[in-house]
C-alpha cells in the first residue's frame, strides 16, 4: 500500500478519505505539520484551525501530551501506527518498528551488507538524527546521506531511483572515484551530500531594489538563484549534482510525477536511448514551488529518473492555473523586468532529442 496515496474506504463500497503525503482530502481537507524527521506534529483544517497535535518519545513513542486522537494514523517519521491486538508498532514497509524498544522487530533484510551495525537497530541507534524511509537506509534529516559497509554507486542509484551512471556522476562530484575495477566503493562513514535548500541568503544588490522585493517572496536559495539568473539574463543552467540529487529525494518521498508518453533520449554521446517522458508536479514544496511549478524529468526503461528540464520564464496563465498570489507576482516581474532579463533552460542528464 503506497503511503501517498491511499484510498481508504469505510464499508467496502463508501469512500470515506483519499490520504496524500501532504494530507487527506474526503468531505473537508485536512493538513500534515510535519517536524525535520517528516513526523506528523499536528493536523489542521483548511481555516487553520488545529484538529489534532501528536508528541513523542525520543525513540518514537506517543507522549501523552499530544491530543492524538483515531483523526489519522500517519505519526512518527510519517508511518502508519498500528495498535491492532495492542502490539503497538510502526509499519515502515519493509519491517515494523517497536519504539517501546527502540527495535526493528524483524531483521534487515539487507542486512548482509551492514555487518556494522546490528541487524535490528533502528536508524544507527540515533532517532533524533536519522530518519529510515521505508526500513532499509537511514539518512540524516539535514540533506546527508553516510555509506555504510558494502554502499556503492548501484546502492545510491537503487536508494535515488536513478541511473548508476547518473550516481556516478553525482559521487565524482562530491570526490569520489572508481578503481581500476569498474567499482566504486565507499568506505563506512563516507557522506553524499544533497540539496535541502535552506533559506539564508538575504539578498542580491546587483538585482536593484525591485529585483530584491520579488526576491524576498521566494522560499529557498535555490528558487532566489534561479531568479538572480533569470532577472540578470545570464542564460541556460545546468543544475548541480547537489541540485538534482535534492530534486531525485523530493520525487522518492513524493512520487509526485506522471508518465506522458514514450520518447528517445540524447545524453553526453550522439546515441539515442529508449525512454519516457514525465511531467512531475513541484507545487506542494516550499523549496520548489516558485522555481519550477511543474518540469519535465526523464525515465530509462526501468523507471529510473535520469534527466531533467525546465524552461524558467514568468509568463503569465490564465486565473486558476496558478494561486492567485503566484500569479500576481508572476505578473508583476513581467512589467518590472529590466529589459536584460530573459527566460532560459534549466537541465540535468539526459534530455529528449
Amino acid at each position: 500500500m503506497k503511503r501517498h496515496r491511499t484510498v481508504t474506504f469505510s464499508d467496502g463500497t463508501k469512500l470515506r478519505e483519499v490520504r496524500t503525503e501532504s494530507g487527506t482530502a474526503a468531505s473537508a481537507k485536512r493538513h500534515f505539520v510535519r517536524d525535520h524527521l517528516g513526523s506528523v506534529r499536528a493536523v489542521v483544517d483548511d481555516a487553520g484551525t488545529t484538529l489534532e497535535t501528536d508528541d513523542y518519545y525520543p525513540l518514537g513513542g506517543p507522549l501523552p501530551t499530544g491530543t492524538a486522537t483515531a483523526l489519522q494514523p500517519e505519526k512518527y517519521q510519517g508511518k502508519e501506527w498500528n495498535t491492532a491486538a495492542g502490539i503497538n508498532v510502526y509499519d515502515f514497509g519493509a519491517r515494523l518498528y517497536d519504539p517501546g524498544l527502540g527495535r526493528w522487530i524483524s531483521q534487515d533484510p539487507m542486512a548482509e551488507k551492514y555487518y556494522s551495525h546490528s541487524p535490528y537497530l533502528f536508524c544507527a541507534g540515533n532517532p533524533m538524527k536519522f530518519v529510515d524511509p521505508e526500513g532499509f537506509w537511514i539518512q540524516s534529516a539535514d540533506g546527508i546521506l553516510e555509506a555504510e559497509k558494502g554502499d556503492n554507486a548501484w546502492t545510491l542509484a537503487d536508494f535515488l531511483n536513478t541511473s548508476s551512471e547518473i550516481a556516478i556522476m553525482l559521487l565524482a562530484e562530491q570526490g569520489y572515484s572508481i578503481k581500476k575495477n569498474g567499482v566504486l566503493d565507499l568506505k563506512t562513514g563516507d557522506k553524499f551530500i544533497y540539496n535541502t535548500y535552506a533559506d539564508i541568503d538575504s539578498g542580491n544588490d546587483a538585482l536593484g531594489f525591485v529585483g530584491n522585493v520579488v526576491r524576498s517572496f521566494l522560499s529557498s536559495d535555490f528558487s532566489k538563484s534561479l531568479f538572480d539568473n533569470y532577472w540578470l539574463g545570464l542564460g541556460d543552467r545546468v543544475l548541480s549534482g547537489k541540485e538534482f540529487a535534492g530534486i531525485l529525494m523530493y520525487l522518492k518521498e513524493t512520487k509526485s510525477y506522471t508518465k506522458q508518453k514514450d520518447v528517445f533520449l540524447l545524453g553526453d554521446t550522439e546515441r539515442l536511448y529508449p525512454g519516457s517522458s514525465a511531467i512531475a508536479d513541484f507545487y506542494n514544496s516550499p523549496n520548489y514551488a516558485r522555481a519550477f511549478g511543474r518540469a519535465t524529468i526523464y525515465l530509462n526503461p526501468k523507471g529510473r529518473i535520469i534527466g531533467f528540464y525546465d524552461t524558467y520564464d514568468f509568463n503569465s496563465l490564465a486565473v486558476g492555473k496558478r494561486t492567485l498570489k503566484n500569479e500576481i507576482i508572476t505578473r508583476l516581474v513581467n512589467i518590472a523586468s529590466p529589459s536584460n532579463s530573459k527566460k532560459y533552460e534549466i537541465r540535468y542528464g539526459y534530455h529528449s532529442k
